[in-house]
């Protein structure tokens, strides 16, 4: 099962957004910073929370309702 599958909504950002890499062992330094309109999954954490993800990568982020719209 690919994580694509368990992600609920493909939306856009609604502005710009810094994204992280998760995965890392190590602490966060940096980010990479995407513009509003970015295509994105999304899943929901809960009421009003959501994680996006870019497709094809591991840079997320947290992000409330307000920063996505549905694609």
């Amino acid at each position: 099962m690919t994580s694509e599958m368990s992600e609920t909504l493909t939306g856009r950002t609604t502005r710009p957004v810094t994204f992280i890499d998760k995965a890392q062992r190590r602490p966060v330094t940096g980010g990479v910073r995407l513009p509003a309109g970015t295509l994105v999954y999304v899943t929901c954490r809960k009421a009003g929370e959501f994680l996006i993800r870019i497709p094809g990568t591991l840079l997320e982020q947290d992000v409330y309702l307000s920063a996505i719209e549905p694609a």
